[in-house]
C-alpha cells in the first residue's frame, strides 16, 4: 500500500498493548485525490530481514531469546537480519502483559514480506495462547520463509489490501499485482465483494519463472529453482475525492 500514495506517509505504534488494554497507533498520509493505476510486477530475491520483538510487563530477556532462535533459523539463509527490541512502558494496571515479535524481509525490488506473532504472558481465554520466547521467534521465522516461498510482492495476509487499491485505482490504465500461488479464503472473498459492490472483475494468469540459485558461493553450486505465482489484472473504478473541490 506504501507504493501508491506519495510521501508523507506513515504509521507508527506510539504505545503496544494486548486485549485488555489496547495501545495506540497513529497514521500520517496526506490528502488524496485519486490512486494511481497499481503495479508492482518485480519480485526480487531478499536482500534483508528486519524485525521488532517487542515485551509487555514480562522479564526484558523474553526479547533477546526470541532473536535467538529467530536468527538461528534465518542466518542460514542471509547475514544481514536485524531485529530491534521494544519493551512496553507506562501501561495500565488492566493490562495482561505479552511478548512478541514481527519480522519485515525486504526484496532487491523494494517489495516487502511480513509475518509476525505473539504470546500473552499468561494463559487467558482470548485466542493467543502461551507460547514459549524461543518457540515463539522459531515458529515466526518459519513462517516468514513460508511467505517467501509462496512467492508474490505481498504476503497472504495483505493480499487482500492489495486488490482493494487496484478496484479503486484510476480507470485509464490497467492495473496489474504479482501475488503468491496461494490466494487466501478472505482475498477470494475480498475479490468477489469487489465484483458484486464496485462491478470490477479481475483477470488472473498463473506463470512459472524458472531461474539460477547459488547454492555455495565458494563452490560456485548452483540449480535451479522453480517460482509460481499468480498475476491479477484489473481496471480500477476510478475512485476520486469528492470532498475536495482543489487539491
Amino acid at each position: 500500500s506504501l507504493h501508491v500514495v506519495q510521501p508523507p506517509l506513515a504509521l507508527k505504534v506510539e504505545s503496544r498493548g494486548d486485549p485488555a488494554a489496547p495501545g495506540i497507533v497513529s497514521f500520517t498520509c496526506p490528502i488524496v485525490k485519486s490512486i494511481p493505476p497499481v503495479e508492482l510486477l518485480k519480485e526480487g530475491r531478499i536482500r534483508r530481514v528486519r524485525g521488532v520483538a517487542w515485551t509487555s510487563k514480562v522479564s526484558p530477556q523474553y526479547a533477546p531469546m526470541m532473536i535467538d532462535s529467530c536468527r538461528a533459523v534465518l542466518n542460514p539463509y542471509l547475514a544481514d537480519v536485524w531485529v530491534f527490541t521494544d519493551a512496553a512502558k507506562k501501561l495500565p494496571k488492566e493490562a495482561r502483559g505479552g511478548y512478541g515479535i514481527s519480522l519485515v524481509a525486504e526484496t532487491e525490488s523494494g517489495a516487502l514480506i511480513s509475518a509476525d506473532g505473539m504470546s500473552e504472558a499468561e494463559a487467558s481465554t482470548s485466542s493467543h495462547g502461551v507460547t514459549e520466547p524461543g518457540q515463539l521467534g522459531e515458529e515466526v521465522a518459519r513462517a516468514l520463509l513460508g511467505e517467501v516461498d509462496c512467492g508474490g510482492v505481498v504476503d497472504r495476509q495483505h493480499q487482500w489490501l492489495a486488490a482493494l487499491f487496484m478496484s479503486m485505482a484510476a480507470d485509464h490504465k490497467v492495473s496489474t499485482v504479482v501475488f503468491g500461488q496461494e490466494l487466501t479464503p478472505y482475498t477470494r472473498a475480498m475479490l468477489r465483494n469487489i465484483r458484486d459492490f464496485m462491478g470490477v472483475a479481475f483477470k488472473f494468469n498463473s506463470q512459472e519463472v524458472e531461474e539460477e540459485v547459488v547454492l555455495d558461493e565458494e563452490s560456485d553450486e548452483k540449480e535451479m529453482a522453480l517460482s509460481r505465482s499468480v498475476r491479477l489484472r484489473c481496471v480500477g473504478a476510478g475512485l476520486k475525492n469528492v470532498t475536495r473541490r482543489t487539491f
